[in-house]
């Protein structure tokens, strides 16, 4: 029984014989009566064009049409003089999807790329070194819903890549990060870093282009102290 991809075409070349188990050759497509089953309904003719090659082969070329449905196929040719010809097939969905109903939901939601070829145990299988790469996952491939809750935890985080994250974070220019919020850690370190000024009673910490305010407070002076506490708004 040879597999066939859902819903795809192939050429399949059979043997024609007699009943002495001799090469039949000479047939042309009017000369045979083809008949085909699907998951094991009645049988039907079969609109197909069936062309020699040489020796007693004869191409029988299966299209779209003919494997569109899963399951088990079957298929029987008749001419005279030639031995009834018995072929069967077993269509199946594309190897990603075949593979895809072996594995956890997760990774197939994580659409995963098309795998070339599907195992059957899968155990002692595993990804080697430098077998994930940059374009092995789809944009978006790897989100919330594709990792449970606490699936990576501080076992799994190596310390070079912990510090890795820390040098990024130290690195970064703040003028990129957006969205923060008023008592963020970001704008506590721009009153080191950017400019601020003091005027009528009121500090503004402005953000990295040194004019757009960030943050302001109200400046409380006393005698001796000009500027004695800062309350940011």
């Amino acid at each position: 029984m040879y597999p066939l991809k859902s819903s795809t075409g192939i050429d399949v070349l059979f043997f024609a014989h007699d009943a002495n188990g001799d090469p039949v050759t000479g047939k042309v497509d009017g000369d045979w009566t083809k008949n085909i089953s699907k998951t094991g309904a009645a049988f039907a003719a079969m609109t197909v064009t069936i062309t020699e090659r040489a020796g007693g082969f004869y191409l029988l070329p299966l299209s779209s049409v003919h494997t569109n449905t899963q399951g088990i196929m079957t298929i029987y040719l008749t001419a005279a003089g030639v031995k009834q010809v018995n072929l069967q097939f077993r269509v199946w969905a594309s190897a990603f999807d075949e593979l895809a109903a072996r594995l956890p939901a997760a990774l197939v939601g994580g659409r995963m790329a098309a795998i070339a070829e599907v195992v059957g145990d899968k155990t002692g299988y595993a990804i080697g070194v430098g077998g994930i790469g940059a374009t092995s996952f789809a944009a978006g491939a790897i989100d919330a819903a594709a990792i449970a809750a606490d699936a990576i935890g501080s076992s799994e985080l190596a310390l070079s890549a912990a510090q890795e994250i820390a040098d990024e974070l130290l690195k970064r220019d703040m003028a990129a990060v957006t969205g923060e919020a008023a008592r963020s850690l970001l704008n506590a370190i721009r009153f080191l870093r950017n400019k601020w000024s003091i005027a009528a009673g009121t500090l503004t910490v402005t953000k990295e282009d040194d004019s757009t305010s960030a943050w302001t407070g109200a400046v409380t002076q006393t005698a001796g102290n000009p500027v004695s506490a800062v309350d940011p708004v």
